[in-house]
């Protein structure tokens, strides 16, 4: 009889043992999940908060940045990679099991503490007076764009002790995905640097400039289908066109590419010897506040050429209206004179090959 007693009672202090160890098991994990929804919180509101603030920034006077700040694209770079690196373990975390919301939170507060204050910084300390506002505004885009898919992924973490379930996951994949590319993104902004960002920009301008001109100039030359499939491209004639629009539009198209002559040029002797920002650019090293202007005047311009080309190829074919071609005509050549005026000598002030060919080229362009 002792024995069997005794041997129920080791059996009730291990059952009561058990029992107290599922409890303590189970506070631990309300706890780590009450923690993590908190973590949750207090991050989400971080990300929308800088967010907000990449795209209402203060007035450049109200920045206080320090006298030897750190450069920013090194640093939007840095941040970059850390947070690469972390919302791939906070998306494995999310997406297997067991679930552990302790981890997930470890990495939430170290979100907070580290790379998303940096790269908030990084915006900050890129003012478009000595970065350009061309490198300025794709910092800023960059960060915001980044913030907004982070909330994104934010919303994705499990908020209970089940975890993501087998149907689930796949915009965590996706969040994650787009991380990736911002990421990469803001890296190459350090490692390319401007002149080739700046470089490919304006080469976009190019395409689609040189696209127009091949609409324009197949609607001057009143082709139509003979019924010989010889030739892939078909042009239409100008709906309604009489000899004197004729006339405007072979004129037109005649001034639109001498505008589009301008960009190989100014690609190469302008665009692609601007002193270079990048990663490695120290504060003594960043171009002078006028070349930065004299930048972003050209990088304005470079666009309004394709803008205007684009305007006038449209009323020309929608419209017919000769004096609103005229004008706009007249607007893109201004804007090519003024484009040509800030840049007619190099960076450093002096005469090159640009400014001899810059000359030569407005006496064409004054030509009838």
């Amino acid at each position: 009889m002792g024995s069997r007693e005794g041997t129920q009672k080791e059996i009730s202090k291990s059952k009561s043992k058990n029992v107290f160890s599922e409890i303590m098991a189970s506070s631990g994990t309300t706890d780590a999940l009450i923690n993590l929804r908190k973590t949750i919180v207090s991050t989400r509101n971080l990300a929308l908060r800088f967010e907000a603030a990449v795209q209402n920034p203060p007035p450049a006077t109200l920045l206080n940045i320090p006298p030897n700040p750190p450069n920013p694209l090194a640093l939007l770079a840095d941040g970059a990679r850390i947070l690469k690196a972390q919302t791939t373990k906070l998306s494995l975390l999310v997406l297997n099991r067991p679930f552990t919301p302790s981890e997930i939170t470890y990495i939430l507060k170290e979100l907070c503490k580290g790379c998303l204050p940096a790269m908030m910084s990084a915006a900050e300390l890129c003012p478009a007076a000595k970065y350009t506002n061309f490198m300025h505004r794709l910092v800023r885009a960059s960060v915001g764009s980044t913030m907004k898919v982070l909330v994104k992924l934010f919303e994705e973490i499990p908020q209970d002790e089940h975890g993501v379930q087998d149907n689930q996951g796949r915009d965590t994949l996706q969040y994650t995905g787009q991380l990736w590319e911002s990421c990469d993104f803001m890296i190459n902004l350090a490692d390319q640097g401007l002149r080739s960002l700046a470089a490919a920009k304006v080469t976009e301008y190019r395409s689609l400039v040189d696209d127009a001109l091949g609409e324009l100039e197949g609607w001057t030359t009143d082709e139509v289908d003979d019924g010989d499939d010889s030739s892939s491209t078909i042009f239409l004639p100008l709906p309604q066109v009489d000899d004197t629009m004729k006339a405007l539009s072979k004129n037109v198209l005649k001034k639109l590419k001498l505008v589009g002559l301008l960009y190989p040029p100014l690609l190469k002797r302008r665009i692609k010897r601007f002193p270079e920002i990048n990663g490695s650019t120290s504060p003594e090293q960043l171009p002078s506040s006028k070349q930065v202007a004299d930048l972003d005047t050209l990088m304005a311009y470079t666009q309004l050429f394709q803008e205007e080309t684009d305007n006038i190829a449209e009323t020309l074919y929608t419209s017919n209206m000769e004096e609103e071609v005229k004008v706009r005509l007249g607007i893109i050549i201004d804007y090519a004179k003024k484009a040509l005026a800030v840049v007619r000598k190099d960076w450093d002030g002096g005469d090159d090959e640009f400014t001899a060919w810059s000359d030569k080229w407005l006496i064409r362009i004054n030509e009838p």
